[in-house]
Order: structure tokens, then C-alpha cells, then sequence
């Protein structure tokens, strides 16, 4: 449906295509990569002002015939499972939820490393960590993944173990918990 070859590596990235997001960075560091192999397609998923710049940006680097605009999806975790790198290139951020999923899906994620971001991804262990408006290293990232599955793989599970560790519904639920009870007995002693 999405055009990609079967044969080819996923990166993905699911952002609203505005400015903070960065995904410009990501389309340059892309260019990088198809200079010295073609077997990558790169998934924008989301929508926003820029997408048609981006289209744009993708023509001039001549690398439109491996970028795929997806616009919004409501299937998510179909989408994830055909991701074989997750990136996030955003200038600023909270604590963004797509990297939350991409990580219980099990995927290695490349992420800058601004706002909450460096809470969940820890560098060379549940993800890689870049600064942000960096195209050059987001292309160090993808290559040192791509070069190497069995640190794909360990990233991922790392990833996921962290994930439900710290993040499942029922962990989030207590620690809501605990804050409501810190604060209700905080106001007490008051």
C-alpha cells in the first residue's frame, strides 16, 4: 500500500511536519545515506505546513523516489511493525508519545537529545541519542544500526524492557498515585 520494496530497510518518523520537528534534518541525513546505498526508504508519517516544502526539499536532494509522505495513519502499530529504525529529529520536545511506541514495538530509535527525550532513551543502550539540527549525525546513527543487526536488535529489546518497565499503564496509574498522595499530605502538614 505504502509503495515501499519489500526488500528494503524502513526508517520512519511519526511527527506533525512542522518546524520543531525537524524533519527536514532527518530528509538531509537521508540524502546522506542513499549517496551510498539505495536499499533505504524513508517513512514521513503525519501531517502539517511543511509537507509540501518537505516534498520539495526531497526533490532538490533527488531522493523523492525514496521518501514516502504517508500523511496521518490510524494504524500505528502496522506501521511501526514494518519500521526497522525509528527517528525522531525534533528541535524541542516534551516527552514525545511515538517514541514511547516505538520503543514498546520493540524498535531501535535515533532521537535528539532535547526536552524529555533523554529520560527514556539512554545513549548506546535503548536508543542513540543526537543533537538536535544535526543531519550529519543522524547519519552516523542510522549507518551504525544498519551495519549492525544484532545492535538493532539489542537496542530494541532494550527499548521495550524499559518501556514496560517505567511506562505500562498500570506503572503510570501508581506513580500518578504516589504524586496525588505526596501532594494531599504535603497540603496536611501545611
Amino acid at each position: 500500500e505504502l509503495d515501499i520494496p519489500t526488500d528494503h530497510s524502513v526508517i520512519c518518523t511519526i511527527a506533525h511536519v512542522e518546524e520543531h520537528k525537524g524533519i527536514k534534518y532527518l530528509l538531509e541525513s537521508a540524502s546522506l545515506l542513499l549517496q551510498s546505498r539505495n536499499d533505504v526508504s524513508f517513512l514521513i508519517v503525519g501531517e502539517g505546513s511543511l509537507k509540501e516544502d518537505l516534498r520539495k526539499l526531497c526533490v532538490v536532494l533527488k531522493i523523492e523516489k525514496n521518501v514516502t509522505f504517508a500523511g496521518e495513519r490510524s494504524d500505528i502499530p502496522e506501521i511501526l511493525s514494518l519500521t526497522d529504525i525509528f527517528v525522531l529529529p525534533s528541535l524541542r520536545e516534551g516527552l514525545p508519545l511515538t517514541i514511547l511506541e516505538a520503543m514498546a514495538c520493540g524498535k531501535p530509535v535515533i532521537a535528539t537529545n532535547v526536552g524529555g527525550v533523554p529520560e527514556v532513551v539512554k545513549d548506546g543502550v535503548s536508543g542513540i541519542l543526537v543533537p538536535p539540527g544535526d543531519p550529519e549525525a543522524i547519519h552516523g546513527a542510522m549507518i551504525e544500526l544498519l551495519g549492525d543487526t544484532e545492535k538493532m536488535n539489542k537496542i530494541g529489546s532494550e527499548g521495550k524492557r524499559i518501556c514496560n518497565e517505567n511506562f505500562n499503564s498500570r506503572i503510570m496509574v501508581e506513580k500518578i498515585e504516589d504524586l496525588y498522595d505526596s501532594l494531599v499530605k504535603e497540603k496536611i502538614r501545611h
